[in-house]
C-alpha cells in the first residue's frame, strides 16, 4: 500500500523537523551553557570573544581569571574580531598563537617579558609586555 504526501503532509513535516532542530539548536541558550570556552596553547590558558551581549557579559565575567586583557578596536570606534596575535617570551619562544581573535583576549601569563604581535588586516602592532607577580594589564590595539 502505497502513501500518498500531500501538499499538508509536507508542510506538517516541515514544521515539526524544523521545531524540532530549532529546539535543538536553542538547548545551550536554555541550559546556560557558556557561549565562550577557554583554551590552552603551550600551556597558555586564553579565551577570545565578546562579539554580542551574551559573550560580553562572560568577558567581563572571566577578567578576573586572567592578568593580560587585550581589546581591539578601529581608530573610528567599532571593536574588531578577526585578529592574528602572536606572544613570544624573552627567549623567543612561542608562548602562545591564536587567530581570529576579538574584540577581547583574555590571557594567563606567567611573570615575565613578553613581545605582542598584533596584526589585523595585514597590519601589524609590536608591543612589549612586562608581566609582575600579582598585577594585570589591559591593553588596547587601535587600527
Amino acid at each position: 500500500m502505497a502513501f500518498n504526501f500531500d501538499y499538508r503532509t509536507r508542510i506538517s513535516t516541515f514544521t515539526v523537523v524544523a521545531a524540532i532542530a530549532l529546539g535543538v539548536a536553542c538547548l545551550p541558550a536554555l541550559a546556560g551553557e557558556p557561549l565562550l570556552s577557554w583554551h590552552a596553547y603551550n600551556g597558555t590558558i586564553f579565551v577570545t570573544g565578546g562579539v554580542g551581549e551574551e559573550e560580553l557579559e562572560e568577558i567581563n565575567a572571566a577578567r578576573g581569571d586572567f592578568n593580560v586583557r587585550l581589546l581591539m578596536a578601529e581608530k573610528s570606534g567599532p571593536y574588531v574580531a578577526g585578529v592574528h596575535v602572536v606572544i613570544v617570551d624573552a627567549s623567543n619562544s612561542k608562548i602562545l598563537e591564536v587567530d581570529g581573535a576579538g574584540p577581547y583576549l583574555l590571557v594567563r601569563l606567567g611573570v615575565g617579558v613578553y613581545q605582542l604581535q598584533v596584526t589585523y588586516e595585514n597590519r601589524r602592532q609590536d608591543r612589549r609586555l612586562d608581566v609582575r607577580e600579582g598585577t594585570s594589564q589591559a591593553i588596547t590595539f587601535y587600527w
